[in-house]
């Protein structure tokens, strides 16, 4: 939490720096799907288990160019069942995502569609076994619905990749290390909703 104030101080104290006509900020809730970690041993994957998620959004508009420049934070309060090698076999895990990046609003209007990338880190927390935090990036597209000059909704879905070397370990104990992610990338999906201030 303390690198999450520290990172949107920073970000709040560069917008008048780039001369923001307007800045935004919408909590949002929504769901996210996927992730898989994998058996050392014998290759088995163990699927993250898919539950909501939810988190805040902070951007600025340099120009009226539709870019926005954005701060995103996203949780996601999760298990993982891993029978077989730990006792519990289901396991809690928090997931918890950070970025900067952009947005591009497609159309001027009401409605304005809009594709974005972000680059941050994440950070898998299992409960009584290991963390780890990565560095991440998010492909996302989406729409922004403005009701009025200062209030919209906001729909949109959102890939996000954490680069991982499938040779590590995760879940570590008496000396080794069982679980590992699969791959070199762990892929989630998210789809959340959002209603948002502009000010």
């Amino acid at each position: 939490m303390k690198r999450l104030l520290t990172a949107l101080g920073l970000f709040l104290l560069a917008a008048p720096l780039l001369q923001a006509q307007r800045f935004t900020v919408g909590p949002f809730y929504g769901y996210r799907f996927g992730g898989d970690l994998e058996n050392a041993a014998t290759g088995e994957n163990f699927r993250i288990r898919d539950n909501p998620s939810y988190g805040i959004f902070f951007d600025v508009e340099p120009n009226d160019s539709g870019l926005k420049l954005e701060l995103f934070y996203s949780f996601q309060d999760t298990s993982i069942d891993l029978d077989g090698i730990t006792s519990p076999a289901k396991n809690g895990l928090d997931v918890h995502v950070m970025q900067i990046g952009a947005i591009q609003e497609l159309y001027d209007g009401k409605l304005r569609p809009y594709v974005g990338g972000y680059l941050g880190a994440t950070y898998f927390n299992l409960d009584g076994f290991g963390d780890e935090l990565r560095f991440s990036f998010t492909l996302a597209a989406g729409v922004n619905y403005h009701f009025t000059k200062n209030l919209g909704l906001r729909l949109d879905a959102r890939a996000l990749s954490t680069v991982v070397d499938g040779s590590g370990g995760f879940v570590c104990a008496d000396g080794g290390c069982q679980v590992r992610f699969a791959g070199d990338f762990a892929w989630q999906g998210e789809v959340t909703g959002s209603l948002f201030l502009t000010f």
